[in-house]
C-alpha cells in the first residue's frame, strides 16, 4: 500500500524523510503498546520490524536528517534493537526444540527437555531485561525522535546544505551502494559455515526491501523485486535461525560434558558432593538426546543451504535481483515518465495470406509473479538476431501504461524460470498499412490469431484494411481474456 498519495521521489529528500519518519514512528508506537500483551505472539516480531524500518530509513536518508537524529540517538536505537534480538532468537530456539520433542525416542527425550527448559529460562530472563529496557528507554527515545521530525515539519525551515537534495537522488545513492554490497556478500557465501557472510547479506536484503517499499507505486517493477527480496530474506532468515540454534546446541554439549565429567569423577572419587542440574541425565556420556537434535539440525541445514545455493547463489536469482535493483536505480535516476500504450485488438478466424508475405519474428514471453504491476520477459528472434526485453504494464483496455527496456541475456535467463506456467509462444507478422503497422500474432501453442494496431490517441478512428476485414471475427480490445497474460500457460 502506498505511504502517501504524493509522488515522494519528486520532493526534497528532507521533506520526504520527515514525512516517512513520522509514519514509521506511529507504526512503532502501535507495536510498542502490544508488547505488554503476553497473548500477542507477534508483538515482538512486529516491534522489531517497525524499529528496523525506522533505522533503515534514517540510514538511507542520513544526508538529509543528520541534524535531526544525532549519533547518540542512533546508538540508542541500535542498543534497543540488539536487546530485542536476544529475545527473538531464544523464542525461535524454544519453538524449534518443542517442535522436535515428540519426534524423539524416550531415551533421547530427557536431554532435549533439559535443553528446552534452559532455553525457556533464558528467554524469560531476556524478556524481562527487554521489558525493563523498553520501559526505561522507549518513551524518551520516541519523544526525542518525534519532536525532531515533527517540529521541523511545522517550521518548514530547510537546511540550505540539504534542501537541494532530491529524494530520488538520496534514495538511488543508497540503493546502488547497498546493491553493490549485497552482490559482494552473496559472492562470499560458499558453505553453510559462512555464517557472518549470510547474516550480512540478510541484513542488506532487509534494508533494500524497506528502502523500496515507500516508493513502490512510483517505480515500475519495484513490487515484483520487493517480492523476490522477501523470498531471499526468508531463506537467509531461516538459515540465520539454524545458526543460532546450532550455537545454543554447542553450548549445551559443552555443559553436558562438564556435568557428565563431574558425575564420573564423583563415582571414581566420592569425597565430595557432585554438582547436579535438574533434568540432565546422570549417566556418563549420555548425549543421545543432544546428538539426535544435532542430526535433525544438520539435515535441515543441509536442505536449506542446498536451496539457497541452487536458487540464489552462483549466478542464480541472487545475481538477477542485483541486476533488477540496478535497473530500478536507473529508473529512479532518470525519473522518466511512463509511456502510454494505446492499441486496439481484433480476434481473427485465421491468418490472412497477405500477412505471410511480410517479415516476421518469433516471440517467447513470460510473466513474473505479481498482482499490481505486470512484469513481462520477452525473447525476440528475427532476421536481425536475438533480443531480450523486460516490460512493465499497468491498466487494461485501449489505453495502458507501458515501460520497456532491453535487458542482458544473463539477467533474462536468470529470471526466466520464474515465469514457469505463465508463458506464450507466437509468430508476429508486421504488416504496414499507410502510416500504421498492423501486428498479427499467430500463437504457436494453440489455434489463435490476433491483430493489433497502435494508435496515436484513444479517439483515433481505425480503418480495417480490405485484406484483413474478412478475417475479423470481432474486436476484443476490452475483453480481458484476450490480454496476453490471461492467455499464458
Amino acid at each position: 500500500m502506498p505511504e502517501t498519495a504524493d509522488a515522494l521521489l519528486d520532493l526534497p529528500a528532507r521533506q520526504v524523510v520527515r514525512r516517512l519518519a513520522l509514519l514509521r514512528l506511529e507504526e512503532w508506537d502501535r507495536t510498542r503498546a502490544r508488547l505488554d500483551d503476553p497473548a500477542d505472539a507477534e508483538a515482538l516480531h512486529d516491534f522489531r520490524v517497525a524499529l528496523r524500518r525506522l533505522r533503515s530509513l534514517i540510514r538511507a536518508f542520513g544526508p538529509a536528517c543528520d541534524d535531526l537524529v544525532t549519533r547518540r540517538l542512533r546508538r540508542r536505537l541500535s542498543r534497543l534493537a540488539d536487546a530485542t534480538s536476544e529475545s527473538r532468537d531464544l523464542e525461535v530456539q524454544r519453538a524449534w526444540l518443542r517442535g522436535r520433542l515428540t519426534k524423539l525416542t524416550p531415551r533421547q527425550r530427557p536431554e532435549a527437555k533439559w535443553m528446552a527448559s534452559r532455553v525457556e529460562q533464558r528467554e524469560a530472563a531476556a524478556n524481562e531485561r527487554l521489558h525493563r529496557r523498553v520501559e526505561k528507554r522507549y518513551g524518551p527515545l520516541h519523544e526525542r525522535l518525534w519532536a525532531g521530525f515533527a517540529s521541523e515539519g511545522r517550521a518548514e525551515a530547510e537546511d540550505p546544505a540539504t534542501a537541494s537534495l532530491s529524494a530520488a537522488a538520496v534514495m538511488n545513492k543508497a540503493l546502488m551502494e547497498w546493491t553493490a554490497d549485497l552482490e559482494y556478500r552473496l559472492g562470499t557465501i560458499h558453505t553453510i559455515t559462512d555464517e557472518a557472510e549470510s547474516h550480512a547479506a540478510r541484513i542488506l536484503v532487509k534494508r533494500l526491501r524497506y528502502l523500496l517499499e515507500p516508493f513502490q507505486t512510483e517505480i515500475p517493477g519495484a513490487p515484483a523485486t520487493i517480492g523476490r527480496l522477501k523470498q531471499l530474506q526468508d531463506v537467509l532468515g531461516d538459515l540465520h535461525d539454524l545458526h543460532r540454534i546450532a550455537s545454543e546446541l554447542r553450548t549445551m554439549f559443552r555443559d553436558a560434558a562438564v556435568r557428565h565429567a563431574d558425575h564420573t569423577y564423583h563415582d571414581l572419587l566420592p569425597w565430595g558432593e557432585a554438582e547436579s542440574e535438574p533434568g540432565l541425565p546422570k549417566v556418563p556420556g549420555a548425549t543421545v538426546g543432544l546428538a539426535a537434535l544435532a542430526r535433525a539440525l544438520r539435515a535441515e541445514g543441509d536442505t536449506l543451504f542446498s536451496q539457497l545455493r541452487s536458487e540464489w547463489l552462483n549466478g542464480g536469482a541472487g545475481g538477477a535481483i542485483c541486476a533488477e535493483l540496478r535497473t530500478l536505480g536507473g529508473i529512479v535516476e532518470g525519473r522518466r515518465p511512463p509511456e502510454i500504450e494505446i492499441e486496439r485488438k481484433f480476434l481473427l478466424s485465421e491468418l490472412p495470406p497477405h500477412a505471410v508475405t511480410f517479415s516476421n519474428e518469433e516471440i517467447e514471453q513470460g510473466w513474473l509473479p505479481g498482482k499490481e504491476l505486470v512484469e513481462r520477459l520477452r525473447h525476440v528472434r528475427s532476421g536481425e538476431g536475438d533480443a531480450w526485453y523486460r516490460t512493465v504494464k499497468s491498466g487494461q483496455g485501449i489505453q495502458r501504461i507501458e515501460i520497456e527496456e532491453a535487458t542482458p541475456r544473463e539477467l533474462f535467463e536468470a529470471l526466466w524460470p520464474l515465469t514457469q506456467g505463465c508463458r506464450v509462444q507466437k509468430r508476429r507478422y508486421l504488416v504496414p498499412e499507410g502510416t500504421a503497422i498492423w501486428e498479427l500474432d499467430q500463437f504457436l501453442d494453440r489455434e489463435l490469431v490476433l491483430a493489433e494496431i497502435e494508435l496515436p490517441a484513444a479517439e483515433t478512428r481505425v480503418e480495417v484494411p480490405g485484406w484483413l476485414a474478412e478475417y475479423v471475427v470481432r474486436e476484443v480490445t476490452e475483453e480481458p481474456e484476450y490480454v496476453n497474460r490471461a492467455l499464458a500457460r
